[in-house]
C-alpha cells in the first residue's frame, strides 16, 4: 500500500500546494532571499533542495515551543519523542548506537547532530539535545539527508543546525513570563543587546529556563531512592555574546561567545499502561529511571574577514566541556566529562573563472571522553578519544542560462581510541581504529521559471565504526554475549529529485521531494543476536519515499499549511542478525501535519495544528507501536504601543485530546523495561514584552 501511495501522490504532486513544516503565514518569508546560514555557500531557501527547511523565525520565537523538539517534530519524514533522544529523519535513526550506556562504553558518535553555533552536542545521554531552548534564536535549519560538506563529520541522516542572535548595533530588551500546567512549571526568559563602542563593539545577553515537575510520576517511591528527584525538571541556559568590528580594520568582524547549560531531568520517562489509556506514571522499578544533572559549557570565537565582494575568510574555534552525574541508587554513581575542541576554517569565493560561488574548508575535532560509573551492580571506567579531521568544498558552476552544476565532497580522517575497565567482569581492553574516507556530493538545478525550480542530488554519508563493551556480562544480568566487539563503519547513499516553487507575490508555495539511499552495514544494538546488547552491523538496507508539503495565504488574514511524508524501508540483507525483510526502526511509513489559522491586521492571530505518525518499531527486534495523532490550539495577540514597545499575550493548549500514545516499548523484564510516552494535554500562557 505504501508503494500505491507514493506513487499516486507523486502523480498529484504538481497541484498539492504545501510547505515545509510551518515555515509561511502570510506570505512572511521571501524564499529568494532567505539565506540558509548552514549551507556555507550563501544558497537561498528557494536554490536549496527542499530536503533543507528553515523555520520561520515568528514560529520560533513562539512560546508554545518550549524547546527544539516541539519546532521540528511536525516535519514530514521526521520523528522527534519526548526524551533525550534524536530525530529520525527518513527512517534513518539518529540516535542509534548511541543510546543508554551505549553512548558510553562504545564513544559512538550521533547519526543526525544537533548543532548550535557550529557546536555540535557530543551524546544523547546528556540530555541537552532535548532541552535546547529556542528563545533569542535567528534560525532553525532541518537538513534531511547526508551533510558531509556542510555540516561535517557524522551527519549521515541529517543535521539540525541552530543559530542564535548576534548582537547588533542598537540597545533593546525583551522579557518573558510563562507557566503550563506540568505540575506547575514556571518559564521565564530575558535579554539585553547594547552598545560599547558605536558601530564596533556590541554585548547581548540571553538568559531563558524554568523549573517544575515532570508529566511522569512515581507509583512507587519506595522502589526508587530519588523519587522526589525523579518527578523534578529543571532548564536554565544562559548566553553572553561580544561583537567587535573595528573601524581600523574594515571588513573584520568577530563574535566572542560563552554560553551554560544546566540541566536536571530523567533520563527516560515511563508508565505502566502500555497501551496508553492509564494514568501517566512511572514504576522506577530497580531505580532505572534516575534523575540526571547535565552542566555544559562552551566557550566560542568566529572570525570573519572580507578580502573582497567575492572572497570571505572564516574561522571558528569552540572549546565545550560537558559534565554529567546521577546521584547513585542500585543504576549507578556516574561521573562522565566529555571536552570537545573544534577548529573550523572556510574559505567562500565567487566569480572565479567557470564557478560562480563556492567554499572550501578544513576542519580539525578532538574529543575526550571520561566515564567513572561506581555503582554496586555497574562499576566501569571508560577513557577515550576521537581525533577527527575533514577536508570538505563545494562549488556551483553555471552550465546554462538557468542550470547549475553542483560539486562538492569531504575527505575524512577518524581516529579512535576507547579503554574500558570492568573489576566485576574482571575485564580490561584498549581499541584503536582508524578510517579514511572520501564521501561526494554533485546535484543539478534547473530554473524553469521565476516561480518554478527543479534539481537532483547524489550525497553519501559516513560514521565511523569502533568498539563496544558488555557491561551486562556479569551478576546480576548475565547477558550474553563476549565482553566486547568491534563494529563496521556505516555509510549511506542517497539520490534525491525535487520540484519547487512560490509565487512572485508570496501567497503560495510548494514542493515535492522523492529519494531513494542505500544503507550499508548500519550500527543497531543487537546486530549480532549472540550479544544482544552490544552493537552489530546489519549489511545492507534500503529506503524510499517522497515529501510534499507548502502553503497558501487566502484573502482577509486566513492561511493554510500541510506536509505529507511516504517511507518504505526494509532491511535486505540482516547478516547474523536475522532481520532481513524488517523495517527500520523509528520510520514510520506515513507522517502529515497541517496548520489552519487567522491573522488579524490589529495582531490577533488563532490557529490549529495536526500532526500523525505513523505505525514504527523503536528498535530492531520488538513489536510495533501503533499510530498516533495530535491536535495543537494556539492563540496570540501582538500589540505595538505609542512608545514603541510591544506587548505578546500567547495561550496554546498541546495534545488538546489527550492522546496517550507511546514512543518506544522494550520489554526487558524488570531490570531492563523501558517504556516511554509522549507528552498528555498541556496549557500553557506567557507575556513577552519587547522594548
Amino acid at each position: 500500500m505504501v508503494r500505491h501511495s507514493i506513487l499516486l501522490c507523486g502523480a498529484l504532486g504538481t497541484v498539492v500546494v504545501a510547505e515545509t513544516g510551518y515555515a509561511q503565514e502570510q506570505g512572511s518569508l521571501d524564499l529568494g532571499t532567505l539565506v540558509l546560514e548552514g549551507e556555507r555557500i550563501g544558497r537561498t531557501q528557494a536554490e536549496a533542495s527542499p530536503a533543507i527547511t528553515s523555520l520561520d523565525p515568528e514560529d520560533i520565537a513562539s512560546p508554545r515551543n518550549n524547546n527544539l523538539q516541539d519546532a521540528i517534530e511536525s516535519l514530514p519524514n521526521i520523528v522527534y519523542e519526548e526524551g533525550p533522544y534524536l530525530p529520525s529523519i527518513r527512517g534513518i535513526d539518529g540516535t542509534a548506537g548511541v543510546e543508554g550506556s551505549t553512548s558510553q562504553t562504545a564513544g559512538a558518535q550521533p547519526r543526525v547532530p544537533i548543532i548550535v553555533d557550529n557546536v555540535a552536542t557530543p551524546v544523547p545521554l546528556s540530555a541537552t539535545t532535548a532541552t535546547t531552548g529556542l528563545w533569542d534564536v535567528e534560525a532553525v535549519e532541518v537538513a534531511r539527508g547526508p551533510q558531509a560538506t556542510t555540516s561535517g563529520r557524522n551527519a549521515i541522516g541529517g543535521a539540525v543546525r541552530v543559530f542564535t542572535n548576534d548582537p547588533t548595533f542598537e540597545t533593546d530588551y525583551a522579557l518573558r513570563f510563562g507557566a503550563f500546567n506540568q505540575d506547575g512549571t514556571a518559564t521565564a526568559a530575558a535579554m539585553y543587546n547594547t552598545v560599547l563602542v558605536e558601530d564596533q563593539v556590541a554585548l547581548r545577553f540571553a538568559i531563558e529556563g524554568s523549573e517544575g515537575e515532570a508529566f511522569v510520576d512515581v507509583l512507587t517511591p519506595g522502589q526508587a531512592p530519588f523519587a522526589d528527584l525523579i518527578e523534578r525538571e529543571s532548564f536554565l541556559n544562559t548566553r553572553v555574546k561580544l561583537l567587535v568590528e573595528p573601524d581600523s580594520l574594515p571588513g573584520l568582524s568577530m563574535v566572542f561567545g560563552v554560553s551554560h547549560q544546566d540541566i536536571a531531568t530523567t533520563y527516560d520517562p515511563g508508565l505502566v499502561d502500555r497501551n496508553g489509556t492509564g494514568n501517566v506514571i512511572a514504576t522506577a522499578v530497580a531505580g532505572f529511571k534516575v534523575p540526571i544533572r547535565t552542566e555544559q559549557t562552551t566557550y566560542s570565537v568566529r572570525a570573519s574577514y572580507e578580502f573582497s565582494p567575492d572572497l570571505t575568510l572564516e574561522q571558528h574555534l569552540s572549546y565545550l566541556n560537558q559534565e554529567l552525574d546521577t546521584p547513585g541508587g542500585f543504576r549507578s554513581l556516574l561521573d562522565q566529562q566529555i571536552t570537545q575542541f573544534v577548529s573550523d576554517t572556510t574559505l567562500k569565493f565567487s566569480n572565479v573563472g567557470v564557478i560562480d560561488r563556492g567554499f572550501v574548508g578544513f576542519s580539525y575535532t578532538v574529543q575526550d571522553d571520561d566515564i567513572v560509573d561506581r555503582g554496586a551492580a555497574l562499576p566501569f571506567t571508560v577513557d577515550g578519544q576521537i581525533e577527527n579531521i575533514g577536508v570538505f568544498g563545494e562549488v556551483e558552476i553555471g552550465v546554462g542560462p538557468a542550470t547549475t552544476l553542483i560539486l562538492g565532497g569531504r575527505y575524512e580522517m577518524d581516529d579512535r581510541r576507547r579503554a574500558f575497565s570492568a573489576p566485576v567482569l574482571a575485564f580490561a581492553q584498549t581499541s584503536n581504529t582508524s578510517e579514511d574516507v572520501f564521501l561526494p556530493k554533485i546535484g543539478i538545478r534547473h530554473e524553469v521559471s521565476d516561480t518554478t525550480t527543479i534539481g537532483y542530488t547524489y550525497s553519501e554519508g559516513f560514521r565511523a565504526g569502533g568498539i563496544d563493551f558488555n557491561i551486562f556480562g556479569g551478576a546480576p544480568f548475565f547477558v550474553p554475549g563476549p565482553p566486547a566487539a568491534l563494529f563496521e563503519s556505516e555509510r549511506l547513499r542517497q539520490h534525491e529529485i525535487y520540484v519547487s516553487g512560490q509565487s512572485l507575490d508570496g501567497v503560495w508555495s510548494y514542493s515535492v521531494t522523492a529519494f531513494y539511499y542505500r544503507f550499508e552495514d548500519a550500527q543497531v544494538l543487537g546486530g549480532n543476536p549472540a550479544a544482544p546488547f552490544l552493537i552489530g552491523n546489519v549489511p545492507e538496507s534500503e529506503g524510499y519515499g517522497l515529501e510534499l508539503s507548502g502553503s497558501y495565504n487566502f484573502a482577509r488574514g486566513f492561511y493554510a499549511s500541510a506536509g505529507v511524508g511516504l517511507l518504505e524501508t526494509e532491511i535486505t540483507d540482516g547478516g547474523l542478525s536475522g532481520f532481513t525483510g524488517a523495517d527500520l526502526p523509528r520510520a514510520p511509513n506515513f507522517t502529515a501535519n497541517a496548520r489552519v489559522g487567522y491573522r488579524s491586521p490589529q495582531g490577533l492571530n488563532v490557529y490549529a495544528d495536526f500532526r500523525h505518525v505513523g505505525s514504527q518499531v523503536y528498535r530492531l527486534g520488538v513489536p510495533k507501536l501503533g499510530a498516533y495523532s495530535v491536535v495543537d490550539l494556539g492563540l496570540g495577540y501582538e500589540k505595538v504601543l505609542r512608545s514603541g514597545r510591544t506587548v505578546e499575550l500567547d495561550a496554546y493548549v498541546k495534545n488538546l485530546f489527550d492522546e496517550r500514545y507511546v514512543t518506544r516499548d522494550f520489554d526487558g523484564g524488570a531490570l531492563f523495561d523501558t517504556v516511554s510516552i509522549g507528552r498528555p494535554q498541556t496549557i500553557g500562557a506567557s507575556i513577552t514584552l519587547r522594548y
